[in-house]
């Protein structure tokens, strides 16, 4: 098992690296002058251009991208941002936490609401709760997070008055943002689980319970619930990440000093250093986030424990049998 996990990490090197040659040659071909947005549209061609000399702006995409992933993966700096002069890695630090907890806020709530959606549209499948649970899933999966995060401040901040349209400085302002990013999971979650359970209640093994005598709560609960719980592990990895790409948006409609409002930011104002870190610094996170995922595959499945533990083991060799001379 560890020699699988530490497969996995090494794993991530070439990703990281990937998505570091990738995110650099993209932010090298977006429009727009970093020193020309410091000094402003008054600077003259001389002072843009003795600033792009000291921000190595000038010089080759081959130089500036080695210059770039030698300082970030041999020196482990992220860099220092070109407005705010600041460093980027504390920065993260900094707003990290407030996407991560954002996330796994929207986790929670899709776990707590999506799962027993889908499992009452299981058990009564064609029946009417099904209909109903999946008519949620489906307007839930058909509203947009930049839409319904608009529609949120509109109704209960500005008509109602009840929560506050930005900021985070009490619990209650946290509530608008975590109903607009959690609304497409608690759709993806029912919609996942109800097809999971289908397949968990028509086994073998349901029906030689259900035969045996057991109630049909200990049948759902304690026999197919624990089997059908396997396949949705992925789904909540999956979720997890997903929240935190949709904190890009929630965060800057809420204004949420988070990582969202701050990759935006630098994207508007072409701060190759702060793109560039929170994208790599993303997919980190994200990669992360994946190799716990299969190992809780590992820890609630016995038989992927056994199977990551074969493929760690070295495989050896046979022995060629020695042959005697002939006389």
């Amino acid at each position: 098992m560890i020699r699988y996990v530490i497969k996995r990490i090494l794993l991530m090197i070439p990703v990281l690296v990937g998505v570091a040659i990738l995110i650099f040659t993209i932010m090298y071909f977006v429009p727009g002058d970093p020193a020309e947005i410091i000094l402003g549209s008054t600077a003259s061609e001389a002072e843009l251009d003795a600033l792009r000399d000291t921000m190595g702006l000038n010089d080759p995409y081959i130089v500036r991208l080695g210059r770039f992933l030698y300082q970030t993966f041999i020196q482990f700096d992220l860099g220092n941002s070109y407005i705010f002069n600041t460093s980027v890695a504390s920065e993260l630090a900094v707003r990290f936490p407030r996407t991560l907890f954002f996330a796994v806020c929207c986790m929670v709530i899709r776990v707590a609401i999506g799962t027993p959606l889908g499992i009452t549209a299981a058990v009564h499948h064609n029946g009417l709760a099904d209909r109903i649970c999946m008519m949620i899933s489906l307007i839930g999966i058909s509203l947009p997070e930049f839409w319904v995060a608009p529609m949120l401040v509109i109704i209960f901040a500005l008509n109602l008055g009840i929560l506050p349209a930005y900021g985070i400085e009490h619990w209650y302002g946290w509530i608008l943002p975590v109903i607009a990013g959690s609304l497409g999971g608690i759709a993806g979650q029912a919609r996942q689980t109800r097809s999971q359970m289908l397949e968990v209640i028509r086994a073998d093994y349901v029906t030689t319970a259900r035969a045996k005598g057991l109630s049909e709560n200990a049948i759902l609960y304690k026999t197919a619930l624990p089997n059908g719980v396997i396949p949705l592990i992925n789904g909540l990895g999956s979720g997890l990440a997903q929240s935190m790409g949709g904190a890009l948006i929630i965060e800057n409609v809420f204004t949420i000093p988070g990582m969202g409002v701050y990759l935006t930011t630098g994207v508007n104002n072409r701060d190759y250093p702060v793109v560039q870190g929170t994208v790599l610094f993303l997919a980190l996170t994200f990669s992360i986030i994946m190799l716990l995922v299969d190992l809780a595959f590992a820890f609630v499945d016995p038989r992927i424990k056994a199977q990551y533990e074969r493929s760690g083991k070295r495989m050896k060799k046979p022995k060629k049998a020695k042959t005697g001379q002939e006389v």
